[in-house]
């Protein structure tokens, strides 16, 4: 079972797209504030597609044992 991981990766990709076009093609969310904003949401972006898938890979295959699902106690 993954991680929340790929549900980050799924739902915040496009939630920090929404927010960098919206900021881009509208001209009254164009101030110093939400250019901050949209900096932070590219750096959401960039963690999802370039951390997060390698993260994923590490907890589903390098390390199973950690996993305590389905076990007898």
């Amino acid at each position: 079972m993954p991680s929340t991981g790929c549900t980050a990766m799924l739902l915040g990709v496009p939630r920090c797209v929404v927010v960098v076009l919206g900021v881009y093609h509208e001209r009254s969310l164009q101030s110093a504030t939400n250019y901050f904003i949209v900096s932070l949401a590219i750096a959401d972006i960039m963690v999802a597609i370039l951390v997060m898938p390698l993260a994923v890979y590490v907890e589903v295959r390098l390390r199973p044992t950690n996993w305590h699902f389905f076990t007898e106690k």
